[in-house]
């Protein structure tokens, strides 16, 4: 008997979620509704500032947080390795302990030849390219 309470149980809350996710498929589907007619009015697509990144300063800003985010994992990198070398002291066996992956650092990577092709495009916006 107990577990036909547990099926019924179990079918109730599948029920009751099953509701929710049907409530909030017609409230997606009403969103692209009002997206597909407001495109075929013609609204104003979204604008974020100039809509421009070839801009210097930006160049420039991509360039820090590139360096960024390259430095600041490493050295947390470092400051963890050092950590878990005192630690291991104390704890034998501790530096087996995994300290992270250096995925940030290919992101800095590209951020900063990103940061390049920004620069590039100032460039061209300004006429300062040689030909």
């Amino acid at each position: 008997m107990k577990t036909l309470i547990t099926i019924q149980t179990l079918a109730k809350i599948g029920k009751i979620l099953s509701k929710i996710i049907f409530i909030c498929c017609i409230v997606g589907f009403c969103g692209c509704i009002v997206g597909i007619v407001s495109l075929a009015i013609g609204a104003e697509s979204l604008k974020l500032g100039g809509g421009n990144p070839f801009t210097l300063r930006g160049a420039k800003e991509l360039m820090r947080l590139g360096i960024l985010t390259v430095a600041i994992p490493l050295g947390t990198v470092i400051v963890c390795a050092i950590g878990v070398a005192i630690a291991d002291v104390v704890y034998p066996g501790i530096d087996k302990l995994s300290v992270g992956e250096f995925s940030s650092v290919g992101l800095g990577v590209m951020m900063i030849v990103l940061s390049l092709f920004c620069r590039y495009g100032a460039e061209l916006k300004e006429g300062k390219t040689e030909a």
